[in-house]
């Protein structure tokens, strides 16, 4: 469908757009061109291109022309050829873009039970105030979205959403709320990346590439070593095995 719902507010401007158009109306109404190709066709479902094409028609219905969107190695989007700064975020059905003369930060959830088991990995004891026992669900949906919107803003990698980032003075009302969002930057900058060397000998040649990651993920936690997550509501330690069969 056009335009689902368009926000203006202090030199920012929020677009959201539901996405009910097929494939082949979408590709209809956007052009990819040459130089977009490769990453359109190496999409592996076609989710993820409606998800993209959708964000290219919306940013031309706000922006009143097409502009292109490139991203920084860390995966925050800029624009081309223009000083508006830029967020993007999609979820089951929707997509949206908040624009801006100064950074900015958008994000969106489906309401989905599963947040509630991720709970103690992004809310801290002190953020345990703000979660409502009538309706956990949309509480914790609102602290994620506080901090993952503060995580675009601040643009910074290895950042553990319940320890580095904090969410105080959460106002919450049905048409609108505030929050302030705090980084603790001396925590981010503790962060360290090691190389860890090892063999797998006799019997143990046998075990699989995933059995070994769990080995080595249960045994950080049992030492209580802090890892690093990837983000979104299925984390996963931020590790990796340079041959699988080493």
């Amino acid at each position: 469908m056009p335009l689902y719902k368009q926000h203006e507010d202090e030199g920012t401007l929020t677009g959201i757009w539901r996405m009910t158009e097929s494939l082949e109306e979408l590709e209809a109404m956007y052009t990819v061109h040459e130089a977009e190709r490769h990453i359109y066709v190496g999409f592996r479902n076609d989710r993820r291109r409606k998800e993209w094409l959708t964000v290219r028609i919306l940013l031309r219905e706000l922006m009143g022309t097409e502009v292109e969107i490139r991203y920084k190695e860390s995966g925050k989007p800029y624009l081309i050829g223009s000083d508006k700064y830029i967020s993007i975020t999609h979820t089951i059905g929707y997509v949206g873009i908040r624009l801006g003369n100064r950074p900015v930060a958008i994000d969106m959830e489906y309401k989905s039970k599963r947040v509630i088991n991720l709970i103690p990995r992004f809310v801290s004891e002190a953020e345990m105030r703000y979660i409502d026992p009538k309706d956990q669900i949309t509480s914790a949906l609102v602290i994620w979205s506080a901090k993952e919107s503060l995580y675009k803003l601040f643009d910074i990698s290895d950042i553990l959403f319940d320890e580095h980032l904090a969410v105080r003075d959460l106002d919450l009302s049905e048409e609108r709320g505030s929050f302030c969002g705090i980084l603790n930057t001396i925590m981010t900058l503790a962060m360290s990346k090691y190389l860890i060397k090892f063999e797998k000998n006799g019997l143990l040649r046998y075990i699989s590439h995933l059995d070994l990651m769990r080995l080595f993920q249960r045994t950080f936690k049992r030492a209580d070593i802090r890892l690093s997550y990837s983000k979104g509501f299925n984390p996963h330690p931020k590790m990796s095995i340079a041959q699988p069969l080493s």
